[in-house]
C-alpha cells in the first residue's frame, strides 16, 4: 500500500470519529431537552390530579367555635365538626345567654307582714314577698328598689339569682314609723340596666303608743286635679296631649308635635280622668286588675294618676274609639315608642 493511500485512510478515520462525536453530542442534547420539557408537564399533571392545598384552619377566638376572619377577603367557613361545636358550646359569659329575652315579674304572695298588718311604733320587721320570674331572662344582678311612699327605713336589696319561670323570695328589713295610722311604701323589681319590672307594696297600720288601734284619720279633701290646658299654653320640654274627642295622642317637644297616634280611652261608664297629670312610675310590663277584669303582662305601662295609665294592648285593635276602663290604650308599637321617649315626671294633659 502506498504512503498516499495510508494518509487518506487515516484522514477518513479521524473524520468519522469527529462525526460520531458530534452525533453523540446532538443525541445527548436532544435527550436533555426532552426531559426539560417533560418536567413542567408532569408537574402540572400531578397538580391537576392531587387536591388543592388548603390554608391552615383559622384559630377559634373563643370556646364557642366562632372563627377569626382569614387574611383574604373571603369569609372563613367552619367545617361541619366546628359548626356542631359552635352550636353545642355555651356562649361566653360576656355575651347575654339569651339575646332578645323579655323581663317580667309576677307577685304571688306576702310571705311575712301581709298588707294591713298592725304593728307598734318603731317596731322592726322583715317584709318578704314571693314572686315569680315571669319573663324569659334569667335574673342575675337584679334588685328590689324603693320607689315612693314611705321607705320605713328599708334599703334597696339584691334579689337571689333566679332562672326564668322560677320563684324567688325578696326580703327587706324595715322599721314601722312612730306616728299612728296607715303607712304605705312602694317598691319594685329592677333589672341591671335600670328597667322597672313590677311593683311591690308594703302597707301597715301603726297602733297608738298604748297599744290601742290607731284612730281613723279624718278624711281630707281630695287634692284638686289641675284643669287641662290648651296645647298652645303648655310650656314643657316634653309633654303628652290626649284629646278625648278625637281619640288621639300627640307627643310634643315644647310647642312642636313630634308623634301622633290613635288611642282608645275610657268608656262612658269608666271615663278617663280629665286634667293635667304627671307620669309617676313606668313598667315594661305589669299585671292590671279592676272590677270584672284581670290582665297579665300588659306592655309598656306608664301610670299618670292612681291606677290610670298609658299602655299598650294586645286584646283589641279598635283604636280611635273608646274601649277602656279609663286607661289610655295604645297600639303596642306606639306604646313602646312613647315608653322610650317619656320619663317619670312627664306631663300628661288630657282634655275633651
Amino acid at each position: 500500500m502506498s504512503r498516499r493511500t495510508q494518509r487518506n485512510d487515516s484522514t477518513l478515520i479521524v473524520t468519522m470519529k469527529r462525526f460520531l462525536g458530534v452525533a453523540a453530542a446532538v443525541c445527548l442534547l436532544a435527550t436533555l431537552a426532552n426531559r426539560a420539557i417533560a418536567l413542567p408537564v408532569q408537574a402540572a399533571s400531578a397538580a391537576a390530579k392531587s387536591p388543592a392545598p388548603t390554608s391552615p384552619s383559622p384559630t377559634p377566638t373563643t370556646a364557642t367555635g366562632w372563627l377569626r376572619p382569614s387574611a383574604t377577603p373571603e369569609r372563613a367557613t367552619a367545617s361541619p365538626a366546628e359548626q356542631v361545636q359552635a352550636m353545642a358550646t355555651p356562649a361566653p359569659a360576656s355575651t347575654p345567654a339569651t339575646a332578645g329575652c323579655t323581663d317580667s315579674v309576677r307577685f304571688l304572695a306576702d310571705v311575712t307582714v301581709p298588707d294591713g298588718t298592725a304593728l307598734g311604733p318603731s317596731e322592726r320587721f322583715v317584709k318578704t314577698w314571693r314572686v315569680r320570674n315571669a319573663g324569659s331572662c334569667d335574673w342575675a344582678g337584679y334588685r328590689v328598689v324603693y320607689v315612693r311612699g314611705e321607705p320605713m327605713a328599708g334599703r334597696d336589696q339584691p334579689i337571689p339569682d333566679t332562672p326564668a319561670g322560677q320563684e324567688a323570695e325578696i326580703s327587706v328589713e324595715m322599721t314601722s314609723p312612730d306616728s299612728p295610722g296607715d303607712h304605705r311604701g312602694y317598691w319594685q323589681v329592677q333589672s341591671p340596666d335600670g328597667a322597672n319590672l313590677g311593683a311591690l307594696t308594703c302597707v301597715i297600720t301603726v297602733d297608738g303608743a298604748d297599744g290601742d288601734p290607731a284612730p281613723e284619720k279624718p278624711r281630707e279633701a281630695p287634692t284638686p286635679i289641675p284643669a287641662p290646658a290648651s296645647p298652645s299654653d303648655v310650656n314643657e320640654e316634653r309633654w303628652i296631649d290626649v284629646d278625648l274627642s278625637q281619640q288621639s295622642l300627640t307627643a310634643y317637644e315644647r310647642s312642636t308635635p313630634v308623634h301622633t297616634t290613635l288611642v282608645s280611652t275610657g268608656l262612658p261608664g269608666t271615663p278617663t280622668p280629665v286634667g293635667q297629670f304627671r307620669i309617676w312610675i313606668k313598667f315594661r310590663s305589669d299585671d292590671m286588675a279592676g272590677p270584672g277584669y284581670y290582665i297579665e303582662d300588659v306592655p309598656y305601662v306608664m301610670y299618670f294618676y292612681k291606677g290610670y295609665g298609658l299602655h299598650g294592648v294586645t286584646w283589641h285593635g279598635n283604636f280611635g274609639h273608646p274601649m277602656s276602663h279609663g286607661c289610655v290604650n295604645l297600639p303596642t308599637a306606639e306604646a313602646e315608642w312613647l315608653f322610650n321617649w317619656a320619663d317619670v315626671g312627664t306631663l300628661v294633659n288630657i282634655h275633651d
